[in-house]
């Protein structure tokens, strides 16, 4: 176990180890982690994915294997509070509402009878390019215009090719639609990353209907190149500890990109 407290930023924590320190702000780490030098702290709580930062400290933890539950015992009461305000909603429990044509639609025959890990997979289902400028202002967006080169309603199944160097944007077959208590968090497939390839992602806020939208940079020197309808990301939602205002943004519906300038909402 690895344990933090009011520390100077040179202080040792040995891996394995279960001290107690002083302060009350008792930090309940697996063996392991690494630790940096900050101004802040940053726990990621792999349990349930969510990093949870406070100040007053200066070092890192970043741990990569789970905690036992009852470990948050450790924890002070408003550091527990912001811990269990969320959690991950097991792939399992969602499976009878998704089986209702809630939560995610257009979800594969796979997830639905075997899903892996903490969420679902998703599939590529459409590539676009980026052909001209944008502009973000404090109220005007003029978000760059784009061109679909492939999608697997076209032509289920063909490979892209994705040049090396360049940057895409791409679709999910899935759909999702969330509640006002759950948003949703998307990572890579390692597959993409092991092969040079770097997926960017946001947040999908409460309330939002509509594909998924994710910029695809392929920063290796080589090609990559996947099958339309392959998985590629993988989603995981999370319950939030009350109701949250609906998303009101102009992305809703999965629209990729505006036709024309206009004013944020």
């Amino acid at each position: 176990m690895g344990s933090l407290a009011r520390r100077p930023a040179s202080a040792a924590v040995t891996r394995g180890s279960r001290d107690r320190v002083r302060g009350g702000c008792h930090v309940v780490a697996s063996a392991a982690c690494r630790l940096l030098p900050l101004s802040y702290v940053e726990l990621r709580w792999s349990r349930v994915g969510i990093a949870t930062h406070f100040s007053d400290s200066a070092l890192l933890l970043s741990c990569v294997n789970f905690l036992d539950d009852g470990d948050m015992c450790l924890y002070p009461a408003h550091i527990r509070e912001r811990l269990v305000a969320m959690t991950v909603i097991s792939p399992l429990g969602l499976l009878p509402r998704i089986a209702r044509g809630e939560i995610i639609q257009n979800i594969s025959e796979r997830e639905l009878t075997n899903p892996e890990g903490g969420g679902f997979d998703l599939r590529l289902g459409e590539v676009f390019e980026i052909t001209d400028s944008g502009h973000l202002g404090i109220e005007p967006r003029d978000t760059s215009a784009t061109h679909s080169l492939a999608s697997v309603a076209a032509t289920p199944g063909a490979a892209f090719s994705f040049s090396a160097g360049q940057f895409y944007l791409v679709t999910t077959m899935e759909e999702v639609s969330l509640d006002r208590d759950m948003i949703a968090l998307v990572y890579p497939r390692s597959s993409l990353f092991r092969s040079g390839v770097i997926l960017a992602t946001s947040v999908t806020a409460p309330g939002y209907q509509g594909r998924l939208t994710f910029g695809l940079h392929v920063a290796g020197p080589f090609p990559f190149i996947a099958q339309l309808g392959a998985r590629f990301a993988h989603i995981i939602f999370l319950q939030l500890d009350q109701p949250a205002t609906e998303y009101r943004g102009q992305w809703q519906g999965g629209r990729v990109s505006a036709p024309e300038p206009e004013n944020q909402v």
